[in-house]
């Protein structure tokens, strides 16, 4: 498959993820991977959006977002990618990889992982 037939087939596993922040929506989204500020990856039940961020005393990977088909996407997230975007990030000069916005039934397999809970995001419209 070509990567646009590719994002064809994701798109609908990561709209959700996207939009229910009310910060982005897809056009945004399909702007920064074309524009490779943002990185695309499928796989076959599951799709993943990362992104490079550099604070002042890290660079860091961010799985900005995911999804998938329920059953097989988590085991493919966690077992076959996770390691793929470990690697990527430290190859691109990484010291860290996370993912903010998680939703709390994650916690507990990304701690499996090792990662640890280092903030819980709060937001109210105003």
């Amino acid at each position: 498959m070509t990567p646009a037939e590719e994002w064809v087939r994701c798109k609908p596993w990561l709209e959700p993820m996207v939009e229910s922040s009310g910060f982005y929506d897809m056009a945004y989204i399909e702007g920064e991977i074309t524009a490779g500020r943002m990185h695309f990856w499928p796989c076959a039940n599951s799709a993943a959006i990362t992104e490079f961020l550099t604070f002042p005393l890290a660079k860091v990977l961010n799985v900005f977002a995911v999804g998938g088909r329920k059953g097989p996407a988590l085991r493919e997230l966690t077992k076959e990618l996770e390691p793929h975007l470990v690697a990527w990030g430290k190859a691109n000069g990484c010291s860290k990889i996370i993912g903010y916005g998680i939703k709390p039934q994650w916690r507990p397999v990304c701690e499996g992982m090792n990662y640890s809970h280092l903030w819980t995001v709060m937001v109210k419209d105003i």
